[in-house]
């Protein structure tokens, strides 16, 4: 909660939308990276983690912001949507791929996964939103944000 009240102005005080919401989505990609390369985290090392990813990630309302300006007044409601729709289908695909991803690799003792088949669904995130963000690198920044 505490993000997302501070990525709110985000947008004014860095001069556009687009700034605020590359830099949480390469800081949100480089703490999920940071998980993949290193594994295993202490209890309060977890904890620091934790709170980063909640705090970097909170920057949506700035995205949904950029995408509502994009669209005519009229036109608003069906473009959010369109939007939203996107998101959700981007939420699905990159759960159903980790999943399979995560099942090419064989149950430990225990009945979970072992430590590398989470490693290795961390950094495919990671990579998910790098390749987000190359898609809305050329988005255009409104007239007036």
């Amino acid at each position: 909660m505490i993000g997302s009240v501070a990525w709110g102005p985000a947008d004014r005080l860095m001069g556009g939308y687009k700034p605020p919401v590359l830099l949480g989505a390469l800081a949100t990609a480089a703490t999920l990276a940071l998980l993949a390369v290193v594994g295993k985290l202490s209890m309060p090392s977890l904890i620091v983690w934790l709170a980063a990813v909640g705090f970097l990630s909170a920057f949506g309302p700035v995205l949904i912001a950029h995408g509502k300006s994009l669209f005519a007044p009229h036109q608003v409601g069906r473009g959010l949507t369109v939007l939203n729709m996107g998101s959700m289908g981007g939420t699905f695909l990159a759960q159903t791929i980790s999943g399979y991803v995560i099942g090419f690799f064989p149950l430990a003792p225990d009945g979970g996964y072992e430590l590398v088949a989470y490693r290795w669904v961390f950094g495919l995130q990671a990579v998910f939103i790098l390749l987000a963000c190359l898609v809305y690198f050329p988005s255009r920044e409104p007239a007036s944000s």
